[in-house]
């Protein structure tokens, strides 16, 4: 997952087809890490493991950077 959030600026405003590729490596490693088959559902086991999908995981870490620009 720190792979995937590395470069998460300069990801703002890839089409989402691209986005679409890092979705699905973070999928597999949801499926991976609970060990849950592939038809299941995908958000509940995200929601479990406390993860934002990507497009929201890019837009808060854009976020947190601007926050701690201006009030650090």
């Amino acid at each position: 997952m720190s792979r995937i959030d590395f470069g998460n600026a300069v990801l703002y405003g890839v089409l989402e087809c691209h986005l679409r590729k890092l979705q699905m490596v973070q999928n597999s490693a949801a499926r991976l890490i609970t060990g849950s088959k592939r038809r299941e559902q995908i958000t509940p086991i995200l929601f479990r493991l406390h993860w934002l999908p990507v497009r929201q995981r890019i837009e808060f870490k854009l976020l947190l950077l601007v926050y701690r620009a201006i009030h650090h």
